[in-house]
This record gives structure tokens, sequence and C-alpha cells, in this order.
């Protein structure tokens, strides 16, 4: 394939916002590019006929999980598996007319999910913050020591912050009773 064929899009986006992604990807679709892979930041496109096509991501339960059952309930619900990056995953499927599909009809699931992302990004300002309190001894130079204690802290802010966000959107959806809109 050519490289007029693909396309390679730098774009950041957060947890709590999954829904202005998948309306992102959607918008790419409609022009004619359609998903092929996301490794972090950068989006791998692949030039087809334009289309109206919902994207859905998904970040299942790390637990008991079995990759191939999990992708055959997306298959057998009509939900094409595009790609993984990291745990999320990405599903796509003819819009039609109408409302867009959900792959998750019901305020339960969509709280679990986000639930599930929450304690992820606790797991990992634990980590953190035990770095940031008990470093383990001090290897560097003074700057370079600084600077690493201000890239761990900011850090460490951020993913308080994405908590309390994905906190403030799990009790919006509690409250809304679920529905289908994007939050």
């Amino acid at each position: 394939m050519s490289a007029k064929n693909t396309k390679t899009v730098c774009k950041l986006f957060f947890a709590w916002n999954d829904g202005k992604e998948e309306v992102w990807l959607r918008s790419q679709a409609r022009r004619g590019w359609h998903l092929k892979s996301v490794a972090v930041v950068f989006f791998r496109f692949r030039r087809g006929e334009p289309a109206d096509i919902t994207y859905r991501l998904d970040f299942p339960s790390s637990g008991k999980f079995d990759k191939p059952e999990y992708l055959g309930l997306f298959r057998d619900a009509g939900w094409e598996p595009v790609c993984h990056n990291g745990a999320w995953y990405y599903f796509r499927t003819p819009t039609g007319t109408g409302t867009p599909p959900e792959i998750m009809t019901d305020t339960a699931s969509r709280v679990a999910k986000y639930r599930r992302l929450l304690l992820f990004l606790l797991i990992i300002s634990i980590v953190l913050f035990n770095g940031a309190v008990n470093p383990m001894g001090r290897r560097y130079a003074g700057w370079v020591w600084t600077s690493l204690r201000v890239l761990q802290t900011t850090m460490l802010l951020f993913l308080v912050y994405g908590m309390v966000r994905l906190a403030l959107l799990i009790s919006r959806l509690k409250k809304s009773g679920g529905g289908t809109e994007k939050v």
C-alpha cells in the first residue's frame, strides 16, 4: 500500500474523552480514512471509500479476560474489532440510519467500564506517589534529580485530575439513568 493510501495522525485523547475520540474517528471515516491501528497517540488510517462508520472503545476487565471470547461477543453483535491500544479495544460498525449504535446500552455497563479505568489510574498514581515520597537513592546530578521530580509530580497531578474527571463522569452517568447520549 503506497503512502498516499495511508496516513498517520498524532492526536491526544484522554480516558474520560472516549466519546470525543469516537466522534473524531467517525468523521475520519466519512472522509474516507478508516482506522487501521493505534499506538499511544498515533492513529494510522488507510484510504477507502467514504462511509458513515460508528466507532466505539472498550476498556475490558483485566481479571478473567478471554480475548477470543470477548472479541467473539462483539463480532456476534455486529461489531468489527479493529485494533487495541494498551488495554483499550476499538470496534466499528456501519452507522445505518438514526442514532449510532452503542456497545453498552445500560448504565451499569458504562459505569463499570469507567470504574475499571479509575482503578487502573489509581494503581498508577500509587506507584508514582510511592516513587515521589520514597525515591530509590539520589544517583543523578541536582538538576536532573529536580527535573525528574517535577516530571513525576506533574504526571501524578494529571492522573489525579483524570481520576476526578472519571469520578464526575460516573456520577453524571448514574444521575442520567444511562440513555445513549455521549458523555
